[in-house]
């Protein structure tokens, strides 16, 4: 099963943290919550989301320098140096950010789909209604 953690920073969104984690766990992906510290999954090689305003902490962190993201509306003057997509959801490599709170649910169903195959993400969707 594949493994995820979920980095929680200091002023997050609770609706975008809930979402996600609880997505994620009905994909049957192996979810851990921790706080931020230096160094964490980038660097390792590891997949590396952002939602909402967070892509400016891994901006600032020197992460998303020359890549395709997007954030939530008017952020991107924060990172003057991506290509800015207003997609819901925007992939590069092992980046992956989305827009805002009502983004949330198609944020973590683009990751099942990505650890987990579409066909997890198909029938998790079908689910829940989505």
């Amino acid at each position: 099963m594949p493994k995820i953690a979920v980095l929680l920073a200091d002023g997050f969104e609770e609706i975008e943290a809930i979402t996600i984690i609880d997505i994620l766990r009905r994909g049957n992906l192996d979810v851990v919550t921790a706080g931020l510290k230096p160094g964490k999954f980038y660097n390792l090689g590891k997949l590396t989301g952002a939602i909402c305003a967070a892509p400016t902490v891994l901006y600032a962190a020197g992460i998303l320098h020359q890549k395709r993201v997007t954030s939530f509306p008017g952020t991107d003057a924060e990172m003057p140096d991506v290509s800015y997509s207003t997609d819901t959801v925007v992939w590069d490599g092992i980046l992956v950010t989305s827009r805002a709170a009502g983004t949330a649910g198609a944020f973590a169903l683009s990751i099942v789909a990505k650890l987990a195959g579409q066909a997890a993400a198909d029938k998790l969707k079908s689910a829940m209604l989505y």
